[in-house]
């Protein structure tokens, strides 16, 4: 879209939203989120309290997650670079996390 119309400067591809089983070990959360391509950090203001906003969506599998979704996964522990797994796939926060 963006390629063919050069008052386009940019363009994000996201889902509805829903809700996602997380888990980290033995702990397990409901959390809505969405799906969301790499552009988005750039296209929206999302302030992220670890990480870097310019790349925490460029690999795939990645994820940003709720400052609440941090402390209910990994305790006082940083995410960053931290596995989660959801119903969907594996995630990993490694680049970012939101307030």
């Amino acid at each position: 879209m963006k390629t063919k119309n050069n008052h386009i400067t940019n363009t994000v591809v996201t889902d509805w939203g829903g809700d996602h089983l997380l888990s980290v070990g033995e702990i397990r959360i409901n959390k809505r989120g969405f799906y969301a391509s790499e552009e988005f950090l750039e296209m929206f203001q999302f302030p992220l309290t670890q990480g870097n906003t310019a790349k925490a969506l460029d690999e795939p599998g990645s994820i940003v997650i709720s400052e609440s979704a941090a402390k209910a996964l990994f305790g006082d522990q940083a995410p960053i670079n931290q596995i989660i797994r959801s119903l969907e796939t594996l995630r990993n926060p490694r680049l970012g996390k939101k307030k």
